[in-house]
């Protein structure tokens, strides 16, 4: 007898294969957008200039006259105007020409005349999110010690998300009371849940064509809703399908950009090395509104340390609402700017204390204990109420990746050459200018899956795999992208034996939030991959002993995540940690003085590994992006890169955001060594009574 099945996947999860902006309606319009000139400000007047026949001019005063569309986007505890009429930052969108050829549209929205008044550019930043986290009493008044060490540090990165060939944007069509959007998303459901809060239209109205996503993290996740919300409402006025695309330097401008993030240390060191304090202040400089604020600064907090582990710590975090453009949200450089902070203070203080950063490094490393257990007790256990240090990380083979790189490199034997040619350089009146100057920089960072401090990722949720018969596998869950379902098939294609033909994808929505979060921003999609992979083991073992059809149902539950404690903010903040290691080689050509990379060795936990060539190439390519960010002029050759993994048993995880928190980090600490001398160290606390 057949089992009885859900609907088949709907069609709106297929997704075109093809980029929005290739793809063509009968009667399409395009739109452009008209940025406000001014930083702060209400509209008074969008004046065009004589436009031709077929050419609509569209302001934010003529949305407040109709009635189908709110004007505002829900996003979660952010609210954005489809079209602004009070300016919040300078570029944002107050209006939208639409009409039949792009390139006249350039050239006319060039010619529309802006008139604003009511400036408000004086008023400051405006504090968004604040989180404080404190380890021991009156952190720097009775640390330091005769012949301690007092290091600061002020850093700031702003990387950017990878180069897209194509730009943001979305395409709409309506037909009667019902919408479909072409759009490179990575959150459907989000989307659809706004646009039907702006149309006042139920969602069964809206299809999403989710298209080619031209780079993952491409830092459009949730402007990619207001594009489309902009885009619809195009349609709507002209009664044509539009086609809405941001022109490179605005999706450069407004899309690609990260957020602003400074990082200022204050650390006290023993002579041996090991840390008696650390004083960490984060600022982020959010723009005029991001949803995300809380996620990011939890994120920030929780790396602010590294896996290092301080006697006294204390972490400030803020994040400030400014009249800048509004920052996007890329998983791959979310939290990068703490761990760059805290390599490279790690190196200050080898430097100030004459020893090499691996030392300095082992010296403040947390024990290391077997897979499974964690600081003395069980991994899976609920975490105590008070800790000595805030955040437990799973990172079992963290000692593994830094030795491994250290030695694949021979980072101890060149840091300490290296450092001996610098003292000797500055020491000569003298030298060849022909000669490089050299560099070699160690860093270290984790990436973690599952963030279970993350407000959106709140409910239960679940795999369920079906094998029908010998030759047919059917998942069950919430769809992730086109991408993550090949990893899913692959595994249930080798652990159940079935051609990849032959495994399927139904739908479960989520019957308790249908707000479910983008696997994306919060790295769930490790998590999800963990549980398909459950299922097919499950049913692996039951074959032999029931017969078809067998149904297994896993879900990461409330008790599993019971080992954070968000109350508290502490305890185990992920569902399963990956770590690596990087160490950059480098070479300054004094003629101009530019620094080029040599050699770069890099050295990972991920977990299990079902393609290794396609992991490699995965890694290669997030080193090229993170190149082009740092050094654009940087050209890395084949055979300069060295990758090794760390054998494991443990679930796969994903990698490529790793390459983002430790290869700056890296390079930074390299060139440091190759242009400037030894930190000279400040004392911690007032000298003996009667010394000079």
């Amino acid at each position: 007898m057949r089992a009885k099945r859900s609907a088949p996947v709907p069609r709106e999860f297929e997704a075109e294969q093809a980029f929005y902006s290739d793809l063509s309606l009968p009667g399409m319009y395009y739109a452009r957008l008209v940025r406000s000139v001014v930083s702060a400000g209400t509209v008074d007047a969008v004046l065009p200039a004589d436009l031709p026949d077929g050419y609509t001019l569209f302001t934010a005063a003529d949305l407040s006259k109709r009635s189908d569309c709110a004007g505002v986007l829900d996003l979660g505890d952010t609210a954005v105007p489809v079209l602004a009429s009070e300016v919040s930052y300078l570029g944002e969108p107050i209006a939208m020409l639409m009409g039949p050829d792009p390139v006249e549209l350039g050239r006319l929205v060039k010619t529309i005349v802006i008139m604003m008044g009511g400036s408000r550019a004086g008023q400051g930043a405006a504090e968004l999110v604040h989180r404080e986290i404190v380890v021991g009493n009156d952190l720097l008044g009775d640390v330091g010690r005769e012949g301690d060490v007092t290091v600061n540090g002020f850093y700031r990165i702003s990387l950017k998300s990878a180069v897209c060939p194509e730009c943001a944007g979305a395409m709409a069509a309506w037909k009667d009371n019902t919408l479909t959007i072409f759009a490179a998303t990575e959150w459907p459901q989000q989307l659809r849940k706004a646009l039907a809060g702006v149309f006042g239209i139920p969602g069964s109205k809206i299809t999403i064509k989710e298209t080619l996503v031209t780079e993952e993290n491409s830092n459009a996740l949730w402007q990619t809703t207001v594009l489309a919300s902009q885009a619809a409402l195009a349609a709507r006025v002209v009664g044509k399908p539009v086609q809405l695309a941001l022109d490179r330097a605005e999706h450069d401008v407004y899309v690609r950009r990260g957020m602003y993030v400074t990082v200022s240390h204050k650390t006290v060191a023993a002579r041996d090395g090991a840390l008696r304090s650390m004083a960490v202040k984060i600022s982020v400089n959010s723009g005029a509104y991001n949803p995300f604020s809380g996620e990011i600064l939890d994120r920030l907090v929780i790396a602010a340390a590294g896996a290092y582990r301080p006697a006294k710590l204390r972490i400030r975090g803020t994040v400030y609402k400014t009249r800048m453009p509004p920052a996007g949200t890329c998983i791959s450089l979310l939290d990068g700017d703490a761990f760059f902070a805290v390599e490279n203070q790690i190196d200050k203080i080898a430097r100030a204390l004459n020893m090499t950063p691996m030392e300095v490094r082992e010296k403040n490393l947390p024990p290391r204990v077997p897979p499974g257990v964690f600081d003395g007790r069980p991994a899976k256990a609920a975490p105590p109420k008070s800790l000595v240090f805030p955040f437990d990380f799973r990172l079992a083979y963290y000692h593994d990746v830094l030795t491994a790189v250290c030695a694949a490199s021979d980072y101890k034997r060149k840091y300490s050459a290296y450092s001996f040619n610098v003292v000797t350089r500055q020491k000569e009146v003298y030298h060849s200018l022909a000669e490089p100057v050299r560099g070699i920089g160690l860093a270290a960072a984790f990436s973690g899956s599952g963030f279970f401090a993350s407000r959106l990722f709140n409910f239960d949720r679940g795999v369920e795999v079906m094998q029908e018969h010998e030759n047919s596998v059917f998942i069950r869950t919430q769809l992730p992208s086109r991408t993550i379902r090949g990893i899913w098939t692959a595994i249930a294609s080798q652990v159940l034996e079935v051609s990849p033909d032959q495994v399927h994808f139904e739908d479960s929505g989520s019957p308790k939030n249908n707000d479910y979060s983008p696997g994306l921003l919060l790295n769930n999609s490790v998590v999800m991959t963990s549980l398909v992979r459950k299922c097919c083991k499950a049913i692996q073992k039951q074959r032999s002993k029931a017969p078809f059809p067998l149904r297994v149902r896993r879900e990461i539950t409330r008790a599993q995540r019971n080992v954070w404690d968000q109350e508290n903010f502490s305890g185990t903040p992920f569902f399963s940690t990956a770590s690596g290691a990087a160490v950059v080689e480098v070479d300054i050509d004094q003629y101009t003085n530019r620094g080029n990379v040599s050699n770069i060795w890099l050295s990972i936990d991920c977990g299990a590994i079902y393609t290794a060539r396609e992991i490699e190439k995965t890694v290669r390519r997030a080193v090229q992006s993170v190149l082009y960010n740092i050094a654009p002029h940087v050209v890395l050759g084949v055979s300069a890169l060295h990758v090794a993994f760390v054998p494991s048993e443990n679930e796969a995880q994903q990698i490529g955001n790793l390459i983002y928190k430790i290869v700056p980090a890296a390079w930074n600490a390299a060139m440091s060594q190759a242009f400037y001398p030894a930190e000279s160290p400040e004392p911690a606390v007032r000298q003996k009574e009667g010394a000079p």
